[in-house]
């Protein structure tokens, strides 16, 4: 399962998602659904990314007729076909940093919502890029059981 960890925790989600004002999103690294829940539960319209073709062909039978969901790599997804659009998920820590870089060159990736290793958000510092941390992540919210920290948190580009 490419080193991913799940999100367990659904209190904390559910006050993150239902603070959200935007309901359209394309949802990274959805894993067993957790977030996806949540987000069909509060009527989100959301377009799912998953590599794992595993957890893909569970998500898809599990929330037919619900979400769309592909089975791709979103390192290799053309986000600039849909238009401009928000993100929201887990997205797995080893490449936090290559998914960073795809929302600095995509003009059209508004705000991000994502679920990042807590010294990784530390060392953030883009340039006409906000961050916020919205809700901290112990260990024990997740399975397995990280040996780090995590931060949801929330990405925006700087409109001039």
């Amino acid at each position: 399962m490419l080193g991913k960890i799940f999100l367990k925790s659904t209190n904390k989600l559910k006050y993150i998602i239902k603070t959200l004002k935007e309901k359209n999103f394309i949802e990274i690294a959805s894993g067993y659904g957790i977030i996806t829940k949540e987000c069909i539960n509060f009527n989100f319209k959301i377009l799912n990314i998953e590599i794992d073709n595993n957890i893909y062909c569970s998500l898809k039978k599990k929330y037919y007729k619900k979400i769309y969901i592909l089975n791709i790599n979103l390192l290799n997804f053309n986000f600039r076909r849909l238009g401009y659009i928000n993100i929201l998920g887990n997205i797995p820590y080893y490449i936090s940093s290559k998914f960073i870089k795809i929302f600095k060159k995509n003009n059209n990736l508004k705000r991000c919502f994502v679920m990042l290793q807590k010294e990784f958000v530390k060392t953030l510092s883009i340039k006409n890029i906000n961050i916020y941390k919205i809700e901290k992540f112990i260990k024990e919210d997740f399975f397995p059981q990280p040996s780090i920290l995590s931060n949801f948190i929330k990405i925006s580009k700087r409109i001039y």
